[in-house]
């Protein structure tokens, strides 16, 4: 992924392994599936990391 990234951008800026932030895949143990612990997480992650990354992906586009 890090490796294609300067193909993309995101207003207007190129992406890189500095300007973002790239995980996955994540596993939820069955008995919490389907109770928003996923997106839950890329919440936290999207919080933590505005702060060292400020225009940070809307969920939306991840």
């Amino acid at each position: 992924m890090a490796s294609i990234l300067n193909e993309y951008r995101y207003q207007g800026e190129k992406l890189d392994a500095v300007s973002s932030y790239q995980y996955g895949p994540i596993c939820v143990a069955e008995e919490y599936r389907g109770r928003g612990v996923g997106e839950m997480l890329l919440e936290y992650q999207r919080k933590v990391f505005d702060r060292v990354i400020p225009s940070s992906l809307p969920l939306s586009m991840c």
